[in-house]
């Protein structure tokens, strides 16, 4: 399910070791602070979590460098099919 809070979850993953990051929030003295994380036992990242708008911006920034062809968009609906272009783009994002 794709939440407002966390629109990767289930789309970034790990660098070291490949499995989807999961999302959280960590509370602090007087807020709560949005996270993403690896959770693999075993990964040498398992644990750390990296600030939401860290990952969010790389995104951005990768977004921002892709020059879809004509025939990218034939097999979407307009601004309707999310999941077909999350397809579309996993395999062109960097691990983070």
């Amino acid at each position: 399910m794709i939440r407002k809070d966390f629109p990767l979850r289930g789309f970034a993953t790990c660098g070291d070791c490949g499995s989807n990051l999961r999302s959280s929030w960590s509370k602090g003295k007087t807020k709560y602070y949005p996270y993403y994380l690896c959770q693999s036992k075993g990964c040498d990242s398992y644990g750390k979590s990296i600030p939401r708008d860290k990952i969010e911006g790389a995104f951005a920034d990768v977004v921002k460098t892709l020059e879809p062809s004509p025939n990218t968009w034939c097999g979407l609906k307009p601004c309707s099919d999310v999941h077909g272009m999350r397809d579309w783009l996993k395999p062109k994002i960097l691990r983070v």
